[in-house]
């Protein structure tokens, strides 16, 4: 609603709690890209009426993004290290993603064709009923300002659904982006004459969307219901494993797990001890390469490393903690060296010392 002061709030806010907070900028850029559009082409006005809008409305909507970007960036408690970090975040695994360096997680891979129609599906199925509405019962004359905010969101939608295809973790600001795209569309359709369309076409063609419709709807069930049974993780199911882990390390000692994705749990439960890999695992290569290579071919089971010479030498850890079910053909092969010897172990954890 063009409120600076929101603006300047929103910004402020996103720099304190989210790495991704400079595509705010670019999506600000191409809202501003769309409404010149409009005012050229639709409402076919000159550059100087059109250069006159947006030095009056955009300009100073950048100026309120920039504002709180920099308020954000003075009052961080890591304001020294933000902005390395935003280039290692950006740059680094962002645009040049080295797959071939570090395991990443599978929300930086591009998405394959099945899973991104499957993943939005219901987006899929509000998209067909607009085109249908659009192809048969769109109103003659549609409100200016939904015609400039259709225009405007849709190039914000298009930005978010090409980054989306290189990487999948794009998708949680292109499915809010697009909703309200289609929310916008959706005024440009006479919604009674849509229905009796819909009544007087052919029954095939009524069933053939029935059942996509379900069909979109119940996947979207089954996933939501399968995500909740199967991704969430108790925090404190390391409990066992460091209640022994207490007994060998002295505040400040490094405790070795195999996975970056265990470090929340850990640290939330210790935070006095050090870890390998708490960010993503781009900032440990950029740190150490050496060491993100050893780390990275312990992930992968390399055959050309000795995990006890990794573990014991080159990170200085006496424990290595790792979890059943994600790391099997590593633990067979821990547990068939005497160089290791189990100090605990549960359905969750297999907890080691380096002799």
């Amino acid at each position: 609603k063009r409120s600076r002061v929101v603006l300047v709030l929103v910004m402020t806010l996103y720099v304190l709690t989210h790495g991704g907070w400079p595509l705010l900028i670019v999506i600000l850029g191409m809202y501003a890209f769309g409404e010149m559009l409009y005012e050229k082409y639709i409402a076919e006005k000159t550059w100087k009426e059109i250069w006159n809008i947006f030095r009056s409305v955009h300009i100073p909507l950048f100026l309120a993004v920039f504002l709180g970007a920099l308020i954000g960036i003075l009052v961080h408690p890591y304001r020294a290290t933000l902005l390395p970090f935003l280039k290692t975040q950006i740059f680094s695994i962002g645009v040049q993603t080295p797959f071939d360096q570090v395991v990443l997680g599978v929300e930086w891979l591009p998405y394959e064709l099945i899973p991104f129609l499957k993943d939005f599906s219901l987006l899929w199925m509000m998209a067909l009923v607009l085109l249908f509405g659009f192809l048969f019962a769109r109103k003659k004359d549609m409100n200016k300002k939904m015609m400039r905010w259709s225009i405007a969101l849709g190039f914000c939608s298009a930005v978010l659904f090409a980054l989306t295809l290189k990487s999948r973790r794009f998708g949680e600001y292109m499915a809010p982006a697009f909703v309200l795209w289609f929310a916008v569309l959706s005024f440009a359709i006479d919604w009674k004459k849509m229905w009796k369309e819909f009544v007087s076409t052919e029954k095939y063609l009524q069933l053939l969307l029935v059942i996509f419709a379900l069909l979109a709807f119940c996947r979207g069930l089954w996933a939501t219901n399968n995500f909740f049974h199967l991704s969430p993780r108790d925090f404190d199911r390391f409990d066992g494993a460091l209640q022994v882990v207490d007994e060998y390390l002295q505040p400040g000692d490094r405790l070795f797990h195999p996975r970056w994705d265990m470090f929340p749990e850990l640290f939330a439960s210790r935070d006095s001890y050090r870890y390998i890999a708490g960010l993503d695992p781009v900032f440990l290569l950029k740190a150490h390469p050496d060491l993100s290579r050893d780390y990275t071919k312990l992930m992968t089971n390399d055959a050309d490393i000795d995990p006890y010479d990794v573990i014991r030498n080159k990170f200085d850890s006496s424990l290595a903690l790792y979890e059943q079910g994600m790391d099997t053909k590593m633990l067979r092969q821990l547990k068939s060296d005497e160089r290791f010897r189990i100090l605990y172990e549960d359905d969750v954890a297999v907890l080691f010392l380096l002799r």
